[in-house]
């Protein structure tokens, strides 16, 4: 019985929500109609600085959509994005780079040769020292590094997190919609990924 009563509850909140969303799209619609041309598209959003209405070409992009009507909230995510993509670091990308390749280059040069003083390991090491074993140490070694890279942009992330929820909010969009519109922006991009993993509730 609870359930049930909660199911409608819930079912009642959304015809309402639903019902409230219709007339205000009324009311728009009357509001507008003696200003617009026929044929003619426009965006019309709300945020905390007011009132935006921009006109839509068919050459319009989500991104330039995104960034024309909610400048603001454009900027911060675009400065949000900078900073996780620039955690790693120069210094960890060059670090990263060097141990993605110094095992074959050991190897190559037999550095490791003087640890491993047996015969049988002399062996073994020689018949490393072979373009196949050099791919295949650079490959994991470029596997750790993206991970690694991964990890800390991931971090990174999570001291964003907050802010940039608060930003959305207060621009009157939800997450959805900021990922929809940043998808295939270059200056988003980072950001936009952990957005699209991020499952987790403001």
């Amino acid at each position: 019985m609870w359930r049930t009563g909660g199911y409608t509850g819930l079912r009642m909140g959304l015809v309402s929500d639903e019902h409230e969303r219709e007339l205000a799209a009324e009311r728009i619609q009357e509001l507008l109609e003696p200003v617009l041309e026929e044929g003619s598209a426009w965006l019309v959003a709300r945020d905390a600085d007011g009132v935006v209405a921009t006109p839509v070409d068919e050459e319009d992009s989500p991104r330039s959509r995104l960034q024309r009507l909610h400048p603001r909230l454009y900027g911060e995510l675009l400065a949000a994005n900078q900073r996780v993509s620039d955690s790693f670091g120069c210094g960890g990308l060059t670090l990263a780079a060097l141990s993605a390749l110094a095992p074959a280059l050991a190897l190559h040069l037999r550095l490791l040769h003087e640890f491993f003083p047996s015969p049988e390991a002399q062996r073994v090491l020689e018949g490393l020292r072979a373009w196949w074993a050099y791919a295949l140490l650079t490959l994991i070694g470029i596997t750790v590094w993206v991970k690694l890279s991964d990890w800390v942009e991931a971090r990174a992330y999570e001291s964003e997190r907050r802010a940039v929820h608060e930003h959305i909010a207060s621009s009157g969009l939800d997450r959805s919609e900021v990922i929809a519109w940043a998808e295939g922006d270059g200056g988003l991009e980072t950001l936009n990924k952990f957005l699209k993993r991020d499952v987790r509730p403001v």
